[in-house]
């Protein structure tokens, strides 16, 4: 801050201090005890008669009749929170209390202190907020509030401040902005510092128009941007503006506010049409600070295609500008323009390109171009089967495409091969590239680069198997190439999952396949034609071990499944809750028995009748 320690005009004050006519109520005394207790009272650089004698023999402590009036204990050693107590001082005028050591949060009972004109604050680890609160201290005249871990936005509140003159936020690096338009409409504002806060994307108002009573703005590196507003002119009191390391773009003609005395506005994004209107500022015999300027546009990476055109913007506003282009940091002497036209790119022409601006009207200041890094790439033609994408984005959210087709998006798709021409138009380049596009084939091979197998209970199905209607089946791709893949089952279904599970409705022979996509969007397709069946399940049997129809047989026995067999009154004979196709019948009578099959995974439950003969051995 001490930088512009010697903008900060104020020409206040010398703490109050008065004689005692009486003893100090009881609230104000314990108030005081509370804040020498909180903030180590005992380790104060001077805590002369504090918590012996007469409150206003206390070091620091101004009384006016009964009351405290002042507490000034700047720089004074006090470590620790300010108590909540602190509120309970409802007479007093002016508090000080500028020391490192004191830490947050602030308590808000300070709102109770409405007789307050004067309050000084810093502490290096008071943190929290700005508490809404202060908005009701509206015979608050002076507020400082510097070097703190405040956090969060200045509170729309401190607009309630009607008689506030002085307001100070130095050094309070986690405030974030926006500044709220209340403040700079304050009636009586004359002194409004910020200092190193982070208010970015703050910008000034018009209604700073309103603030007739101001006389200085010191708002150096705080994030400040866009125009400073031309109602400044309005301000017929105004002598002061500080607003270097901000990023303002736009100043208004000053040369007609009669009381101002200082301009300073380095490194801001102004450029010579900001500067040349205010230069009669120094034939007026006042102080014009604005060099240097930020450089113009934006540092960036161009990556372009072999043969394409590219013109690097370098204008900015001003009626004497010359123009001068490096390369590599070598001048490019013919060209002198406000663009660089690059033709017909080739990797000879990658490199840094750069330019200075420079005024014979405003002699003092070089403007500088952000260096462009331009990267050349070959423009190989784009393969494509049945269509193309052409996508041509930049990570610029302003920039426009115009495309030889007619479109205006950032990326096309093609059916046809040929030349696509697009013009990207940004704040700081115009590239105009070609997209050739021609047929192209896939590089993948089916059964090899593109594959699958069918599995059924988690175990893989031999070639040939027969399938169950209703059957879960799982597809598993077992591709080694393919960017994408997409699955069609011949029974009108189809998927874009990796690995499937599909079940068949009705029996029948279906050919599946699998496509898989190269980078290019070719597809290639493997084929695998599956048989599928209803359930089979034998209705005799004959259990003489001759190898033929000796037992219950279920066909195609895929999925775990129950079996029970019921006499003819009704009576189980036999159940297996895992079949294994192995139900022989040797030990019951021949006759007509019944079956109850239940197969969960494939949603079945199939009964019959089963008779089992009884024939001799062949």
């Amino acid at each position: 801050m001490s930088k512009y320690s010697f903008f900060i005009v104020v020409g206040f004050w010398a703490c109050i201090t008065g004689t005692a006519s009486s003893q100090i109520i009881e609230q104000d005394s314990l108030a005081l005890v509370a804040l020498y207790n909180a903030t180590n009272g005992a380790g104060w650089n001077n805590s002369t008669n504090w918590l012996q004698g007469p409150v206003s023999t206390w070091y620091g402590v101004g009384t006016v009749g009964n009351r405290v009036d002042t507490v000034g204990l700047d720089n004074n050693e006090l470590t620790g929170t300010l108590p909540a107590a602190i509120g309970s001082l409802t007479s007093l005028k002016a508090l000080y209390l500028q020391n490192p050591g004191l830490s947050g949060p602030l308590p808000t009972s300070i709102a109770n202190l409405v007789s307050l004109r004067r309050f000084f604050l810093s502490g290096n680890n008071i943190r929290g907020s700005i508490p809404t609160q202060f908005g009701a201290l509206t015979n608050l005249e002076s507020l400082s509030i510097s070097g703190t871990k405040l956090s969060g936005t200045i509170p729309n509140e401190l607009g309630n401040l009607r008689k506030l003159e002085f307001l100070l936020l130095v050094l309070n690096d986690s405030l974030e902005g926006p500044l709220p338009e209340s403040i700079l409409s304050l009636p009586k504002l004359r002194l409004l510092v910020l200092l190193n806060t982070k208010l970015t994307g703050s910008v000034i108002p018009t209604a700073i128009g309103n603030a007739a009573a101001l006389e200085q703005i010191i708002a150096a590196s705080s994030g400040f941007e866009g125009a400073i507003p031309a109602e400044l002119t309005q301000l017929t009191k105004f002598e002061r503006l500080v607003v270097d390391d901000n990023n303002f773009d736009q100043l208004p003609d000053l040369t007609t506010m009669t009381r101002l005395s200082l301009v300073s506005i380095a490194n801001n994004r102004l450029t010579f049409e900001d500067i040349e209107p205010n230069l009669a500022l120094r034939n007026q015999g006042k102080a014009f600070l604005y060099t240097p300027q930020k450089p113009v546009y934006d540092i960036q990476t161009i990556t372009a295609k072999a043969g394409s055109r590219l013109i690097l913007k370098s204008e900015v506003g001003g009626t004497a500008n010359s123009y001068h282009w490096f390369k590599d940091g070598a001048p490019l002497p013919d060209v002198t323009g406000a663009s660089l036209t690059l033709n017909d790119l080739s990797a000879t022409q990658a490199g840094s390109y750069s330019a200075t601006i420079t005024s014979t009207l405003v002699t003092d200041l070089t403007l500088q171009r952000n260096p462009v890094q331009l990267q050349v790439l070959a423009n190989e033609p784009v393969s494509f089967c049945g269509q193309a994408t052409l996508d041509a984005t930049r990570n610029l959210t302003s920039a426009t495409y115009t495309w030889s087709t007619g479109a205006t998006t950032p990326a096309i798709t093609v059916t046809t091969p040929g030349n696509y021409t697009v013009s990207i138009e940004t704040a700081s380049y115009t590239l105009v590239e070609t997209y050739t596009t021609q047929p192209g084939r896939s590089d993948l091979v089916s059964g090899k680069d593109i594959n699958f197998s069918l599995a059924i209970a988690g175990q893989t199905t031999p070639a040939g198997q027969a399938l169950l209607t209703n059957g879960p089946v799982g597809f598993m791709n077992t591709s080694s190439a393919g960017t994408g893949f997409t699955w069609d089952f011949g029974d009108g279904s189809t998927t874009d999952e990796e690995n499937p599970s599909h079940a068949f409705t009705n029996p029948g022979t279906y050919v599946v396949q699998l496509t898989g996509f190269d980078e290019k969007g070719c597809g290639t397709t493997y084929q695998y034609p599956v048989e599928v069946q209803e359930l089979f399940v034998t209705n005799a049997i004959t259990p003489n071990h001759d190898g033929d129809n000796d037992q219950l047989f279920v066909e195609p026995f895929l999925y775990p499944a129950s079996l029970k067999i019921l006499n003819r009154w009704g009576q189980e004979v036999f159940y297996s809750p895992l079949y294994q196709n192995d139900f022989t019948g040797a030990d019951l009578a021949a006759g007509v028995y019944f079956f109850e099959l239940k197969i969960s995974d494939a949603d079945k439950n199939v009964t019959g009748s089963l008779t089992i003969l009884k024939t001799p051995n062949k």
